[in-house]
């Protein structure tokens, strides 16, 4: 039993021994990870200090509260200030809940490959880029707790690119100049237009450009005239506000030749044979440009007011002359005369039927008034006109057209000092 007894002991001894024997060290920092005694600590690290027995350099943090707050491993450590500590391999920190609050890889004294921050939610806040170099390289993004985007730079080996983009809920808020944070628009082309369809109707549409979203859609109306009447639907996405004033928008028609397929016919000989308007091809050799009229919301209204005192005066003459015989009747009566049959005539005037003839005329020309009336409200209260958007607003409305039946229209807008040029194909009849 004694034998037992010092064998034990020997061998205890004997591992103890041989064992490397683990030095730890504690240091305790601020909520800045800044160094400061443990009365005042929000966090504490426990590291392993690197022995000739034990070279392991490894860390765990905690919150002064117990729960832990981030591990990994390590080259150096600043006890004064951890913001110049240099970390090796995965480094990963966490929330008191235990859920990841940041995640980044160390090679050569810096950070490689992605990096992120997360809310505790799960989802991503912050998300950069690293090259081999530890600069940031490629894009550096932000997100709110919700997953939506809403910054964007780009950077070059280090160096970000000269304008980032601000995005929110909705969508691109725009361009900004990395220096100064100055809205910098960006060139928009007509190749940059898209197109849908919604329910048979064709949208032609710029989205994502310039924190705008502007789209229009074509039909054909005959009001006051014949026209292609362009609903337009403009959506300021940017922090900035600004003036939008229809006056300025301008349209060019391309014309060529309608050809009945696989047919010489010309369009003109279709259209006379008016049974005859199924399909056709155009003659693109015969191309001409011509500018179509666009039509302000000022030469629109007093085009209608005119044609309105027109039709008034027409209304009114119409009830004139049907109210001149009003409450005059004629009777015949039958007698001999001379041994012939002859037919007596008596006229008679009606005043109460006169004045019921008259006040019914009345209330027809008060109902095309009223008629007239409200079709103005209604084209003051749809025609676009100047309007200022502010950030996150909307304005929609139409303009109108010549109809001139060209095979396609360019429709520039100008906006907050872009132009947004529209190709409109499809043309209704």
């Amino acid at each position: 039993m004694r034998k037992l007894l010092f064998f034990v002991l020997g061998l205890t001894a004997f591992t103890s021994f041989a064992l490397p024997k683990e030095v730890l060290d504690t240091i305790y920092y601020d909520t800045n990870w800044k160094s400061c005694s443990k009365t005042f600590a929000t966090y504490y690290r426990i590291m392993t200090v690197p022995t000739n027995e034990n070279p392991r350099k490894q860390f765990r943090d905690f919150y002064i509260t117990g729960e832990i707050a981030g591990e990994g491993n390590y080259i150096s450590i600043d006890s004064d200030d951890n913001s110049h500590s240099v970390f090796d391999g995965d480094v990963v920190s966490f929330y008191k809940s235990g859920k990841v609050k940041h995640q980044s890889k160390w090679l050569n004294s810096h950070i490689v490959g992605d990096s992120y921050d997360f809310y505790e939610n799960g989802n991503v806040n912050y998300h950069y880029c690293y090259n081999n170099e530890g600069r940031i390289d490629g894009n550096y993004s932000e997100f709110d707790a919700n997953g939506n985007l809403l910054k964007l730079v780009k950077y070059n080996n280090g160096i970000p690119e000269t304008n980032f983009t601000l995005y929110n809920q909705f969508g691109a808020m725009g361009r900004y100049n990395t220096k100064t944070l100055e809205f910098s628009p960006e060139p928009v082309s007509v190749s940059d237009m898209k197109t849908k369809i919604i329910k048979g109707e064709k949208f032609f549409y710029f989205d994502d450009k310039n924190g705008l979203y502007m789209s229009v859609v074509v039909e054909a109306v005959k009001h006051y005239g014949k026209y292609y009447k362009v609903y337009i639907f403009l959506f300021n996405n940017s922090n900035t506000s600004f003036l939008f004033d229809p006056s300025q928008i301008t349209a060019s028609g391309i014309f060529y030749k309608r050809m009945k397929k696989n047919s010489k016919t010309q369009y003109h000989e279709i259209n006379a044979r008016r049974k005859d308007r199924g399909e056709y091809s155009y003659d693109t050799s015969t191309e001409k440009v011509k500018e179509i009229r666009v039509w302000t919301y000022k030469d629109y209204m007093n085009k209608v007011e005119e044609r309105q005192e027109w039709d008034r005066a027409l209304k009114e003459l119409g009830e004139a002359f049907s109210n001149s015989d009003a409450g005059y009747s004629v009777s015949y009566t039958q007698g001999i005369i001379a041994g012939s049959n002859v037919t007596y005539a008596t006229a008679s005037y009606d005043a109460t039927a006169a004045a019921v003839a008259k006040e019914i005329s009345a209330q027809k020309i008060s109902t095309f008034s009223s008629h007239l009336e409200s079709d103005t409200q209604a084209i003051k209260d749809n025609y676009m006109q100047a309007t200022t958007l502010d950030p996150q607003t909307e304005t929609a409305g139409y303009i109108l057209l010549n109809k001139d039946k060209p095979a396609i229209i360019k429709l520039t807008v100008p906006v907050n000092g872009t132009i947004y040029t529209f190709e409109i194909t499809d043309l209704p009849d």
